[in-house]
């Protein structure tokens, strides 16, 4: 029977975590205490002042971005004076949204592919191991996230499910931040945003009344075919190295591990759902949208 087998599955989970939650935390040799100094005594800055700084700076910039939108944008975009103001606000997050996407795909690239800091055997375990450039991969995040959720909320841009979206992201990005736990698990889930240009690309395109126009046509494709990479089948393998690296989860924060194992299942939820709603629309970008029956 179906039932029997994944019962077995649900039985042998609960029993890993459960033997998870009594182990005995023992000190490993080589591993610092985190902390969140930011500045030596010697005033250069901790890795974690290097992640305030790029917070800070990412901040600041996405604010100015989002503020000077309004003033640049109608001298290039005469449609963008015909929006309501709640798609003007709308218009004017996805700068920072495109820089923001670029940033984060550079670094997990360069700290998840390129480099072995991540992957190499050592004393520290990987879900514990930060560099400089983490902190700062993450600093970049948390400005990003930190001024897009204010907007996002006030002028509902993209629904509940988009709200939940920017809230669990942006709670993740500050607890590793905070805690200095799972940079890497949190570097992995921000690869989600190599297909945000594309997102933004559509829904431009869109508002400059340019759904016929080839252009459209092909950046949706491409949606399609990046949203299967990028939203999709980075997450096995995400689970996979949690799953294999499980006793490793005894060393960071209750809060930590919860977002680490329902933050990625939310994100794989509703990146199914939104790719449902990708692909029947090129589907009828396509094929039309009348019904054929049989």
């Amino acid at each position: 029977e179906i039932g029997l087998p994944i019962q077995a599955i649900i039985t042998m989970v609960a029993s890993e975590f459960e033997r998870l939650l009594t182990l005995r935390i023992e000190p490993l040799a080589g591993l610092s205490v985190h902390n969140i100094d930011l500045v030596l005594k010697d005033g250069s800055l901790t890795k974690e002042g290097w992640g305030a700084l790029a917070g800070l700076i990412s901040a600041i910039v996405c604010f100015i971005l989002y503020k000077g939108s309004r003033y640049v944008t109608p001298l290039f975009f005469k449609t963008y004076k015909e929006l309501d103001k709640p798609d003007q606000r709308n218009w004017d997050t996805r700068y920072s949204s495109n820089i923001h996407a670029v940033g984060c795909v550079f670094f997990a690239y360069e700290m998840l592919h390129k480099s072995d800091f991540f992957w190499k055997a050592g004393p520290v375990p990987m879900i514990l191991r930060t560099s400089p450039a983490t902190y700062v991969a993450l600093g970049v995040s948390f400005g990003y996230f930190a001024v897009d959720f204010v907007s996002c909320v006030k002028y509902n841009m993209g629904g509940f499910e988009m709200v939940l979206h920017h809230f669990g992201s942006l709670l993740s990005v500050t607890t590793a931040l905070v805690t200095g736990n799972g940079h890497m698990h949190t570097l992995w889930m921000l690869v989600t945003e190599f297909t945000t240009p594309l997102i933004n690309n559509r829904w431009w395109l869109d508002k400059m009344g340019l759904k016929t126009n080839n252009l459209y046509v092909i950046n949706g494709l491409a949606i399609v075919f990046s949203w299967v990479f990028a939203r999709l089948a980075v997450f096995p393998p995400f689970f996979y190295v949690l799953w294999t690296t499980r006793d490793q989860i005894q060393y960071i924060t209750p809060l930590s591990t919860l977002l680490m194992v329902f933050v990625p299942i939310i994100l794989t939820i509703l990146n199914c759902f939104w790719f449902y709603k990708i692909v029947r629309g090129a589907w009828k970008v396509l094929f039309g949208s009348k019904d054929k029956e049989d």
